[in-house]
């Protein structure tokens, strides 16, 4: 896990759970100056994110494909569950996801059984917005 994720989490607020299996940041609107520095900080985490991780599995009630979202997505065993695409742009996706209420799971390789790393379980990142997309929880798991 790069250092980058965790030096930009902590540029913005203080980790509210620092033991266990994970480290988790919760990331409001409180946090910023104003709407816009919170929206460029998520884009620009998002697009980290991607970046750094090869496998990206969104949990939401949406359609990308039907939504017109750009990108090779590809649907999961679950109807809720899309890999997103590596030529995905982040700021589009953010845009997509403004209601809130997903989750994305972050992994380094591929697992066997969708099912088993979804929501947190066994990925590397977990990134969770609820509804109006304001928090964003990140969890990480610990090396």
């Amino acid at each position: 896990m790069s250092t980058v994720i965790i030096e930009k989490l902590n540029s913005v607020c203080t980790p509210q759970s620092n033991d266990g299996p994970c480290c988790r940041w919760t990331i409001e609107r409180s946090d910023f100056s104003s709407f816009a520095a919170m929206t460029r900080f998520k884009q620009q985490l998002l697009k980290e994110l991607l970046k750094q991780f090869p496998l990206a599995i969104l949990d939401y009630s949406e359609n990308p494909v039907d939504d017109g979202v750009s990108g090779d997505w590809v649907q999961g065993s679950h109807p809720q569950h899309w890999v997103i695409p590596g030529n995905v742009d982040a700021g589009e996706v953010l845009q997509w996801l403004y209601l809130g209420g997903w989750t994305i799971d972050f992994l380094t390789q591929n697992r066997d059984g969708e099912d088993d790393y979804l929501n947190g379980q066994g990925s590397e990142i977990c990134l969770e917005s609820f509804h109006d997309n304001d928090p964003w929880f990140v969890s990480v798991a610990r090396q």
